[in-house]
């Protein structure tokens, strides 16, 4: 009778538990922490105070981190390297932004660029962008 009496309040028990557990809301599921994306330092350059302007007609920014430039134009005429003011950097989020010094995003993969300052001595050498 007592081996009774216990496996009868063990079901007792039992049971409560696990209505109890039925009556209580199930948590929400806690988001994962999202994996914070890695910046890159872009190619730097600096036009000294002249800039030998140039216009751009259809060039779109665009990059890809396992590049060495990290972020350059593509034109219809094809590839253009490009340079950037000091302290900007580029991450993927998982699309290309540019972030200037402060860590704002001044531009993103597909941002028309319409000019530039041209670096060195030839007219095709990489362009200074993005220095506003």
């Amino acid at each position: 009778m007592r081996l009774r009496l216990g496996v009868l309040a063990l079901g007792a028990v039992l049971t409560s538990t696990i209505l109890a557990g039925c009556a209580t809301p199930a948590p929400s599921p806690t988001p994962s922490p999202t994996r914070a994306a890695l910046v890159y330092a872009l190619p730097v350059g600096d036009a000294g105070g002249a800039c030998a302007g140039v216009g751009l007609d259809k060039a779109t920014l665009t990059g890809d981190p396992s590049d060495p430039k990290v972020v350059w134009l593509a034109t219809p005429s094809g590839r253009r390297d490009v340079l950037f003011p000091p302290g900007f950097t580029a991450r993927f989020t998982p699309r290309l932004e540019v972030l200037n010094g402060n860590g704002d995003v001044v531009a993103r993969e597909g941002t028309v660029v319409t000019g530039g300052c041209v670096t060195g001595t030839g007219a095709q050498g990489p362009l200074l962008i993005l220095s506003q």
